[in-house]
Parts: C-alpha cells; structure tokens; sequence
C-alpha cells in the first residue's frame, strides 16, 4: 500500500513567526477568558505585537481566533492516493484529512483550538464549516478509488455509498482521536494512521459480538 504520510512542518518565515504567534495569543485568551473578552488589544499585548501588525496579518479578530485560511487536501497526497494499489484505505483516507488550514503551525494550537470551539458553541459552527469546505473534495476522491479498484457490476450508487461512508468514519476516528488526546492531558503531535482500518475492523466486530 502506498503510505500517504503527513510531511514535516516547514521552518517558518519570520512574517508566519508572527502570524503563529498571533494566533496562539487569541486561542489562549478566548480558553481563559472567553470570546467576548478577547480584543485585538488584549491579544496584541500577549503576542507582543502592535495593532498595526495585527492588522497587516488578520483582517478581524475573529480570523485570529479561527485562523483565516480554508483547509485545502494535499494535491501530491491526492495523486498517490488515487493511484496506490488496493489496500487500507482507512488508513490512507484519514492522511487525506487536513486538520487545519495552515500546516505550518504548532500542532498545541492545533488541539488548543479544538478545546476552545468544543468550550464555546458559538465558534463551533464556523469551525464545522470551514473543515467541511473539504468535504464533497474528500469523499470523491474515495469514491474514484474505490470505483477504479471494485467489481464493475457493483452499482455506482453503492459505491458512492460506501466513499461517504468511508468519509465519515474517517471524520469519526480523527474527532475521537483529538478529544481522547485532550482528556488525557498529553502533548499533541502527528497522528499515525497505520492498521487502523484494522483497528475499525477489531471495533466492528467487538460491536458484532456483543
């Protein structure tokens, strides 16, 4: 199986140095003191930046709260995706899944600021929406390797079934990933996705049996 890794973070320029810095000061604030709160004051006095730099970098508050960019799926990941040989694709699938739009940061901010849009519901919302800008992207991208590598009498709606399926438990295992990491207090870091469609496989027949 062609293994569809996350790659290592780039050293960051002194400009996304600061950006990163930015964003971390208004996660921290909105966990300690909630979103309204936050200001751009507050935020530039913790990252140590003026307002004027806040500015040049994030065109609202809420956009360094949330981060400004759309996540997009790896277009060279995409390739070897579409053309590994048939095999886990749990697996590859979830290496697909960008967890968050600028994969330069720091992956604490990265769980940080999932604690803070589970803590306030009002953020949740335009955090679901931004991951699920990825979503149709995802799912047809399973789709075309499961209908390139399944029997040609299987019905295109079942196949496309099974894609949406496929893409959902994928979401599942990452969410449940993130959230144990949380409860258990440990240092966030890349996520290995190996076996684990042989993982889903011991679940569902734990599930079967009980």
């Amino acid at each position: 199986m062609t293994k569809i890794a996350h790659s290592e973070a780039p050293k960051l320029s002194a400009g996304a140095k600061t950006a990163a810095r930015i964003q971390q000061a208004a996660v921290d604030l909105v966990l300690e003191n909630g979103v309204d709160s936050t200001t751009v004051e507050a935020i530039c006095k913790l990252a140590g930046v003026s307002e004027r730099t806040f500015f040049y970098h994030f065109p609202t508050k809420e956009s360094a709260i949330m981060g400004i960019d759309l996540p997009k799926i790896d277009e060279q990941k995409a390739r070897e995706f579409l053309a590994a040989p048939p095999g886990d694709i749990f697996s590859d699938a979830l290496a697909l899944i960008p967890f968050e739009p600028n994969s330069e940061l720091d992956p604490t901010l990265i769980f940080k600021r999932v604690q803070m849009v589970q803590r306030h519901p009002e953020l949740f919302s335009r955090h679901v929406a931004k991951l699920l800008s990825v979503r149709e992207e995802h799912m047809e991208l399973i789709y075309l390797r499961l209908r390139r590598n399944s029997p040609k009498e299987m019905p295109d709606a079942e196949v496309r079934a099974a894609a949406e399926f496929i893409s959902e438990i994928a979401a599942s295992y990452i969410r449940t990933e993130m959230e144990r990491r949380i409860k258990s207090g440990k240092a966030a870091g890349p996520m290995k996705f190996t076996e684990v469609g042989a993982t889903i496989a011991r679940w569902v027949e734990v599930g079967r049996n009980a």
